[in-house]
């Protein structure tokens, strides 16, 4: 089965590697943008740990930045480079990513390709899978090199804290600030994510079960 995934991020990420763990699939990952894992869209941190870790941890044989536990907020990553170890594992399972590709759906199976350059392609499959973002801009994740309250720590002792983007709360020494995909914060966790992704899997998986 020929699979393409719009959109590099954290859920079509999860989704490829879901995907590559069923036998007999192709899958190739389209992304608008020049590189995976930046900018940082979503916070990096995992709050159900305890039954998501292990399943991550399969798909990345060595991971860049390690995660850490801080306090009772859960597990922390640096979710650029969570992303970014998760694609450059998917290229060596035998997947397939385009960057700086615009995608243009002409139907269920088709795609028309614009790349670097004005390059144009199209591509031919079985399923295409829309993973792709839309920005929210009514909270921000922010960094800090400071602790910052209700804010977690991760392993390289950066701060991680997300507030209304209209907030006098907002830290005055950010480093980096984080976009979001959505105004609850839970929805924008790894753990979201991941669910996302794997409601997903279970759709096509039961499609395929059933043909």
């Amino acid at each position: 089965m020929r699979i393409a995934i719009i959109g590099g991020n954290l859920q079509g990420l999860f989704l490829s590697h879901m995907l590559l763990d069923l036998n007999d699939v192709e899958i190739h990952l389209f992304e608008e943008k020049a590189e995976v894992g930046f900018p940082i869209v979503g916070s990096g941190l995992l709050i159900n740990h305890s039954n998501l870790f292990d399943k991550i941890n399969t798909w990345i044989s060595n991971m860049t930045f390690k995660s850490n536990i801080f306090n009772k907020k859960g597990m922390v990553f640096h979710r650029g480079w969570l992303e970014k170890d998760l694609a450059r594992n998917f290229v060596l399972r035998g997947g397939n990513i385009q960057v700086r590709t615009i995608v243009d759906v002409l139907s269920s199976t088709s795609m028309s390709l614009k790349g670097a350059g004005g390059r144009e392609s199209s591509w031919e499959g079985d399923m295409i899978i829309d993973c792709s973002l839309i920005i929210d801009s009514s909270i921000i994740g922010v960094f800090s090199l400071n602790e910052i309250n209700d804010g977690w720590q991760r392993s390289d002792n950066i701060w991680e804290s997300w507030h209304s983007s209209n907030s006098n709360d907002i830290p005055k020494d950010v480093i980096e600030i984080i976009s979001s995909t959505s105004n609850q914060f839970e929805n924008n966790t790894i753990d979201f994510a991941f669910n996302q992704s794997h409601k997903l899997f279970t759709s096509i998986s039961k499609g395929n079960d059933k043909e």
